[in-house]
C-alpha cells in the first residue's frame, strides 16, 4: 500500500533515522544502520517533508535524515525542511528544521550524470549554508562507514545544541529514598537559539534523549547488567521467590519493554486476557501483544510474542535430520492459535480485540523468545520448510546484542566511547 506520512506520527524514544531506499530497492544502507544500533524508518523521498512534519506533530523525534538519493529533487526537498516553521518542534523542544542530513552516495560509481555532477560539486564545495548547516555531510560509501558518518553528523549537531546551553557545574541532591544524586547542571544560554525552541530546556532534552550525558548512558547499563544476571541466575531467583522461571523474565521485560520492542514497536500489552465467546469461562493470554511504531492500522505489522526460557532447547540433537524441539513446536502451535483468534471475523471477537487494543490486528506476525545461540545449531535447516517461516525465533542473545548496540551508539554520541 502507498506510504502515508501520517503513519509516522507515533512517538519515538530511540535513535531514529529516515532513509530513502524505497526507489531503488536497495536495503543495504538501512541494514547497516540497524546493525549499528539505529532504528530506521524507510520512506519515499516524495513525502520526506510531510513525514518530518507528521513526526513532529505526533510528539516524536528524528535524529538524522539519511538519503541514498543525491539529486536536485532531494536537495529541493531538504531545503523545504530547512524552511519549516520555527514553531514546528520535535519532542523535547528541538526545532524540526534543524534535523541533521547525511547524503549517502557511491560517488565513484554513480551512473546518473546529474547525481554524479552534484556529488562531485558537493565534494569540492560543500553546501554549508543556512540551507545546509555544517552538520550536514556527504558520505562516499566506498570510502567510509555509514554508521560512523551518521554518528559523526549527529555528534556535530549535538555539539551545536550544547553550544546553546551553559554548563554551570554539578547539582547534589537526595532522591525520594534518601540516596545521594550528583548530576550535571545545565541552563539555557539564550532564548533566540537556532536549534532549541523557546520551550526547550536541558531537562526536556535529556528526557527525550536528544541530550545524552555520560551518566545517562551508565544508568541504562544497569538494565543490561540485570538481564545478564538473570540469564545466569533466573532459576535461583524463581526458587527464592516461589515463582515460575518464565515469570522472572515476564516481570523483567514488563519493567523494561524496550528490550522486546526492539526498536520496532511503540507499545506492548503484557498477558492480556482475551475472552473466548464460545467458552465464556476460558480466555487466551499471550505473553505480549506489540503495536508497531509505524503502520499500526495494518494488522500484519503487529506482533504476538511467546516467552520461553533461555535454557530451552530449540532443535533435536539429530545432526543429519534435526527437527524442532517439543517445547518450541508446542509454542509455535500456541502462537498460531492466537493468530487464528485475532483473525476471526465474528463480531464478539472483534469487539473484544478493539476493547483491548483499540484495533483488531488481523493476521499479526508471530515471534518466540527462546534459547541461546549455541542451542540453535541446525535451526536454519529446520526452517527451510516454508510453513515454518511465519514465526520468528528470537534468542536471548539477539536481545543482548540489540541492547549492546543501542548502548554503544548512545555512549558514542554522548562522547563516552570512541
Amino acid at each position: 500500500m502507498p506510504w502515508q506520512a501520517r503513519d509516522a506520527c507515533a512517538t519515538v524514544d530511540a535513535m531514529f533515522l529516515l532513509i530513502d531506499d524505497s526507489n531503488r530497492g536497495d536495503t543495504s544502507a538501512a541494514d547497516e544502520l540497524r546493525a549499528g544500533g539505529f532504528d530506521v524508518l524507510s520512506v519515499p523521498i516524495s513525502v520526506l517533508p510531510q513525514t518530518v512534519e507528521a513526526v513532529a506533530q505526533g510528539g516524536g523525534r528524528i535524529d538524522a535524515i539519511v538519503s541514498i538519493s543525491f539529486n536536485d529533487e532531494f536537495i529541493a526537498l531538504y531545503r523545504r525542511i530547512r524552511s519549516l516553521s520555527e514553531k514546528l518542534v520535535f519532542k523535547g523542544g528541538v526545532r524540526a528544521r534543524t534535523t541533521p542530513l547525511v547524503f549517502l552516495s557511491l560517488v565513484s560509481v554513480l551512473s546518473d550524470p546529474t547525481e554524479k555532477r552534484i556529488a562531485m560539486d558537493y565534494n569540492r564545495t560543500p553546501i554549508h549554508s543556512d540551507d545546509f548547516p555544517h552538520w550536514s555531510t556527504l558520505v562516499d560509501a566506498s570510502q567510509a562507514s555509514l554508521v560512523s558518518a551518521v554518528t559523526e553528523a549527529i555528534q556535530r549537531w549535538r555539539n551545536a545544541l550544547i553550544a546553546e546551553l551553559d554548563y554551570v557545574g554539578f547539582t547534589v541532591s537526595f532522591d525520594a529514598a534518601g540516596r545521594l544524586e550528583i548530576s550535571h547542571a545545565l541552563r539555557r544560554r539564550r532564548r533566540d537559539a537556532q536549534i532549541l525552541a523557546p520551550d526547550g530546556t536541558p531537562g526536556s532534552l535529556r528526557a527525550s534523549q536528544y541530550l545524552i550525558l555520560a551518566e545517562d548512558v551508565l544508568t541504562q547499563f544497569s538494565v543490561y547488567s540485570e538481564l545478564k544476571h538473570l540469564l545466569e541466575n533466573y532459576e535461583a531467583i524463581a526458587n527464592a521467590e516461589s515463582l515460575k522461571p518464565e515469570t522472572v523474565f515476564q516481570r523483567f521485560f514488563e519493567k523494561h519493554p524496550h528490550l522486546v520492542q526492539r526498536g520496532l514497536f511503540e507499545k506492548l500489552w503484557a498477558k492480556p486476557k482475551l475472552r473466548i465467546p464460545e467458552s465464556p469461562s476460558k480466555h487466551l493470554s499471550p505473553d505480549f501483544v506489540l503495536r508497531p511504531r509505524i503502520g499500526a492500522d495494518v494488522g500484519t505489522n503487529w506482533e504476538i510474542m511467546d516467552l520461553k526460557l533461555p535454557d530451552d532447547q530449540l532443535v533435536t540433537s539429530r545432526s543429519f535430520h534435526p527437527a524442532y524441539a517439543a517445547k518450541l513446536t508446542k509454542a509455535m502451535q500456541q502462537l498460531r492459535n492466537y493468530r487464528n483468534y485475532f483473525s476471526r471475523s465474528d463480531d464478539a471477537v472483534r469487539r473484544e480485540l478493539v476493547s483491548q487494543f483499540g484495533y483488531q490486528p488481523v493476521h499479526p506476525r508471530l515471534a518466540i523468545l527462546i534459547g541461546r545461540r549455541e542451542r540453535e545449531v541446525g535451526l536454519d535447516r529446520v526452517q527451510g520448510n516454508a510453513g515454518d517461516l511465519d514465526i520468528d525465533v528470537i534468542t536471548y542473545d539477539d536481545i543482548i546484542e540489540f541492547e549492546e548496540n543501542r548502548l554503544v551508539l548512545q555512549g558514542t554520541i554522548a562522547g563516552l566511547f570512541g
